[in-house]
C-alpha cells in the first residue's frame, strides 16, 4: 500500500488503479486514498469451478461501472467488480 500510495501522489491525474490480491481481496487507489477491499465471502454451498478469468471479470465489472456511473462512487464500482468476478468463479468455462 505505501508504493501505491506513494504512485498516487506522483501522478496526480491518474484517477484509479486496483492491484488483484486474488482470494485476499483488491487494493484500489482512487481519488488519491488507498482502500483494501475483502474478497466476497463463499458459502459452503458455493462451487468454484474455475478461476481463470475472475481477475477479467473484476476489471470488467469496475470497469462497466465507472464508464456508466462515474468516479464519484469507487465502493460501488469495486463492489461491481466483486460480484462479476465471484460469478465468474462458478462457470466451468473461463468467462461466464
Amino acid at each position: 500500500a505505501p508504493n501505491l500510495r506513494s504512485l498516487m501522489v506522483k501522478n496526480p491525474k491518474l484517477r484509479f488503479i486496483s492491484i488483484t490480491l486474488g482470494a485476499d481481496g483488491v487494493l484500489i487507489g482512487a481519488n488519491g486514498q488507498v482502500a483494501k477491499y475483502d474478497a466476497l465471502k463463499i458459502d459452503d454451498d458455493f462451487v468454484v469451478r474455475n478461476v481463470t478469468g475472475a481477475g477479467d471479470s473484476f476489471a470488467a465489472g469496475v470497469m462497466h461501472h465507472l464508464l456508466t456511473f462515474g468516479f464519484e462512487k469507487i465502493e460501488r464500482a469495486v463492489a461491481t467488480g466483486l460480484l462479476a468476478a465471484k460469478l465468474t468463479l462458478t462457470s466451468a468455462n473461463t468467462i461466464s
